[in-house]
């Protein structure tokens, strides 16, 4: 929820006349709620205090609720004595729905967006047992709101005494889900029925002051028989304009309607219920236009949409197109407007309107497709083009999509595939394409029969426009869900890992048949690694073991043999492993490693680097290799709402002959003969990206991550100390939890070209420097212990064992002393000491392989984008917002996706 206003609020216009209407200033605040045990509340605001100047928090609220806030609006701001006042109602999901208003005050007669307010909870009520679907303000009075949903309709008062509410004349008998005030005694609902209602407030009851009775004044059949979803007035130009109303609903349709207060004409057919206290009606003329999502014209949203144009399975009855938020800026100026949708397919579309008043009116140009991501159940399948900058992903949502990392955009439409994919992988040389099938939703029979299924798909054919695949083969042998798939370094062997516990291993030249079978796991198959030369394989399962084996015959190699220590492996994603067993001692408890993937550095001095995500959302970078227990430090990074489901290093730059390669298959399929050169000498920028996806937000988070050279000279410290701020790898976290400046955000500049958006990053999780351990020389290291060890051997040569004296100790054994004259005098003692000592020493410092356990130096993980919307479970998330000061509201748009709150601005003012 967001709120607009002027600065200075009502009651300041009001002293100081014009004056403080010219010095009057615009502001957003915005209002997130979260989901879980403990849900807070952030309001923050989407300006900055400079063009690169990171956006906070103003106040975090929580206890209010529990499971979550579903619900959330502003009150308009009001002036109390010398305080600015605002207040902000919330609904919980909790069994009765409770009702909570706080309200935030400024010690300062205008709303100070750096500074926090003074929060305090002004009451609470529970609203009853039915499901709520619409919470509604009404901006015209300070003390009341509204609340709607399953059969019920309630007009709320805040009191002295707490949440009172209003009579309604009749009894409500179906479902409401949006609504919006026309003005303080006029309101307009959205019914599940698709029908649109008008409620009218009648007199004061005289035996109760501020208490009133509501009844139903007119009401039309509106967006033919689909839900209205949300409702959103037209600001008038004039006190005798009529009213327009936007309504969005489920069948993909946005309508204007005129609604006006008037006498109905003779033989009028519109339907509606006349109120009691009033003789006239509330009736509706238009639509006065109408955009259809579902238009396949060139003109149309389906022109720029991403989703596939003929979706399968579950995806098809979803009903993508179905309209979830709409918000109109009309100060782009002119006649002109611009109206922002959001679908339930997790698409927001901003359409250039005109004449929106009047008949005829509506959209000029094609709309622009502004965020795009997966839309339903959960995600996990994402694989890196080995090539390029390139990714692709597959999901519950029954589609492949291919996402261009410097465009942030898709490449191609979205694929329909036959059944929900939970895995996929590139070939080496990024030609081929594998997409393993199953998943949790899979429960129609025809995506149900897929589970097990892998298709491989050629790229070598990809086009513009539809983007569809053609299939070379299918692999039918996994007899439950593919969990992972990918190809050996020589592309010559792809395995395939299921939830049946086994891993199946195909012959790429020999049309993909079946080599061998690897079953030895005693449940589902979670992670594979292949050796840097092909020949063997390293699995971990569910229940945390991990086996090796053969590539070409399946057999298993010991855990403890010499020839598993020898091999050097490709990839490590595998999260059972002695070389990143460290990872596992910095989780919190309760916390499960989900994925890690090691970057290799493109340098001979640059220290290699292990991500590692979890189910509770944070991302972590170690140095690799990660073999101490208690030993190593990391950075931290937060933003997915819950479990992490894949994370992948993406390759660091463009491969020019592969470019060159696809330009020239592109061109000889299109018939324009010679194809674009690249200059494969040009030196290009190594961008390094970090790629992770979240199950049950299915959003994608690209990350950038900058390259460092090892550290020459480093401290001796102790491993695992606590620095003077507190424990490593708990400060951001602990000061998330208390909502103190938890909302970090700066803008990105991205030129994208054009009037497109840019990513801010409202929530930039890098907790503070960890402590560092220090990286020794391991040949010194050794030196110095070998030394020790020797003197220590020394010594033990002038001890002797005066067994011939027969002298026997008090528990009856041989006393042991030195023969007198065989050497110099011992100080057995110290000598011990200095060799514990040095052993300490050279713990602290030597690590395998000479790389330090230290955290990566450069706290360089930088959040650049993200893919995905919340637009299944919410709607009326979607607004015109300002970004910088000197902007006014409507050169960004705000929306949140996983537990990011989102700002995307203009690059430039085109148009």
């Amino acid at each position: 929820e967001e709120v607009e206003g002027q600065e200075e609020g009502k009651g300041i216009e009001a002293a100081t006349g014009e004056a403080a209407k010219a010095n009057a200033k615009e502001y957003t605040l915005v209002a997130t709620g979260e989901v879980g045990t403990s849900p807070r509340i952030i309001v923050w605001s989407p300006e900055a205090r400079g063009k690169h100047e990171p956006i906070v928090s103003l106040c975090s609220i929580e206890g209010s609720h529990e499971r979550g806030v579903s619900h959330l609006t502003f009150s308009r701001p009001q002036l109390e004595g010398n305080q600015m006042a605002l207040r902000l109602v919330s609904v919980g999901l909790d069994d009765h729905h409770r009702i909570s208003v706080h309200e935030l005050v400024w010690d300062s007669p205008t709303i100070r967006l750096d500074s926090s307010p003074q929060v305090r909870l002004r009451c609470s009520a529970a609203s009853g047992s039915e499901r709520v679907f619409g919470l509604i303000d009404n901006p015209f009075d300070f003390d009341r709101f509204v609340t709607c949903g399953a059969k019920h309709l309630n007009f709320w008062r805040v009191t002295p005494y707490g949440l009172e509410k209003d009579s309604i004349l009749r009894r409500v008998q179906e479902t409401l889900i949006s609504g919006a005030f026309l003005s303080h005694d006029v309101a307009v609902f959205g019914c599940a029925t698709g029908r649109l209602k008008v409620y009218l407030r009648g007199a004061e009851t005289k035996a109760r002051p501020g208490h009133y009775t509501w009844s139903r004044a007119g009401e039309i059949a509106g967006n033919s028989e689909n839900a209205i979803n949300t409702l959103f007035v037209c600001e008038r130009t004039s006190d005798d304009a009529p009213h327009v109303v936007l309504a969005g609903s489920k069948d993909g349709r946005v309508c204007a309607w005129k609604l006006e207060s008037k006498e109905p004409e003779p033989g009028q057919t519109i339907k509606y219920v006349a109120s009691e206290q009033r003789t006239h009606a509330w009736v509706f003329n238009g639509p006065l236009w109408t955009i259809d999502l579902n238009d396949g014209s060139a003109q149309g949203a389906m022109a720029v949409s991403m989703l596939p144009t003929s979706p399968q399975g579950e995806l098809k009855n979803l009903q993508t197109t179905a309209i979830r938020s709409i918000c109109l800026d009309t100060k782009h100026g002119g006649d002109t407007a611009r109206l922002l949708v959001g679908t339930r397919g997790c698409e927001v579309f901003e359409f250039e309107m005109t004449n929106i008043e009047n008949q005829g009116g509506g959209p000029v140009s094609v709309p622009r497709l502004l965020v795009q991501g997966h839309c339903m159940g959960e995600l996990w399948g994402l694989a890196v083009h080995p090539k390029i900058h390139e990714y692709c992903t597959v999901g519950d949502d029954w589609t492949l999509r291919i996402w261009d990392s410097g465009t942030h955009r898709q490449k191609y439409r979205s694929m329909a595939l036959p059944g929900p994919a939970r895995a996929c992988t590139y070939s080496p040389d990024g030609m081929t394409l594998v997409v393993g099938f199953g998943g949790q939703t899979n429960t129609s029979g025809r995506g149900k029969s897929q589970n097990g299924l892998c298709h491989v798909y050629s790229l070598v054919d990809v086009g513009k426009g539809t983007f569809e695949l053609p299939s070379i083969c299918q692999l039918r042998d996994a007899r439950q869900d593919v969990s992972e798939v990918k190809f050996s370094p020589d592309g010559k062997v792809l395995a395939v890992a299921s939830n049946d516990n086994s891993v199946y291993l195909y012959s790429v030249s020999d049309t993909f048949s079946l080599l061998t079978k690897f079953n030895k796991h005693n449940s589902r198959i979670t992670h594979i690694d292949f050796s840097t030369d092909s020949r063997y394989l390293q699995t971990n399962c569910g229940s945390y073991e991990r086996l090796a084996c053969q590539t070409s015959n399946g057999r298993q190699i010991q855990c403890q043999s010499e020839e598993l220590e020898s091999i050097e492996w490709e990839t490590q994603t595998c999260v059972v492993d002695a070389a990143v067993r460290g990872v596992w001692t910095a989780c919190p408890n309760s916390t499960n490693v989900t994925g890690i993937d090691r970057l290799k550095g493109h340098d001979v001095d640059e220290a290699p680097v292990l991500a590692v995500s979890d189910d509770h959302g944070s991302v972590r970078l170690f140095r690799y290799p990660c073999t101490e227990v208690n030993g190593h430090h990391y950075h931290e990074y937060i933003g997915h709402s819950a479990c992490i489901s894949t994370i992948r290093w993406g390759c660091g730059q463009n491969d020019a002959d592969y470019l060159a390669k696809m330009a020239k298959i592109q061109a000889e399929a299109e018939g324009e003969g010679e194809a674009v050169e690249y200059d494969s000498d040009e030196e290009e920028t190594i961008l390094q990206y970090l790629y992770t996806t979240g199950a049950r937000d299915r959003c994608i988070f690209q990350w950038v991550h900058e390259g460092e050279a090892m550290p020459d000279d480093l401290d001796l410290e102790e491993p695992g100390s606590p620095t003077e701020e507190g424990e490593f790898g708990k400060a951001h976290r602990e000061a998330s939890d208390k909502g103190e400046d938890s909302l970090l955000v700066g803008s990105i500049g991205l030129d994208s070209g054009g009037d497109e958006f840019m990513a801010v990053k409202p929530w930039l999780g890098a907790i503070k420097e960890p402590t560092e351990l220090p990286k020794a020389n391991r040949d010194e290291a050794l030196k110095t212990l070998y030394g020790e060890q020797k003197k220590f051997a020394d010594q033990h040569k002038n001890l002797s064992v005066e067994i011939h004296s027969g002298v026997k100790g008090s528990g009856g054994a041989y006393r042991v002393g030195r023969k007198e004259g065989d050497g110099p005098d011992l100080n057995l003692p110290a000598i011990s000491e200095s060799l514990q000592a040095t052993r300490f020493g050279v713990n602290k410092t030597l690590v395998h392989r000479s790389k330090s356990s230290k955290a990566p130096d450069n706290d360089g993980l930088e959040l650049e984008w993200i893919h995905g919307y919340q637009g299944q479970e919410n709607h009326d998330n979607v607004r015109y917002v300002k970004r910088d000061p000197k902007d006014d509201v409507g050169k960004g748009i705000g929306y949140h996706a996983a537990a990011v709150g989102i700002v995307l601005h203009r690059a430039n003012n085109a148009d």
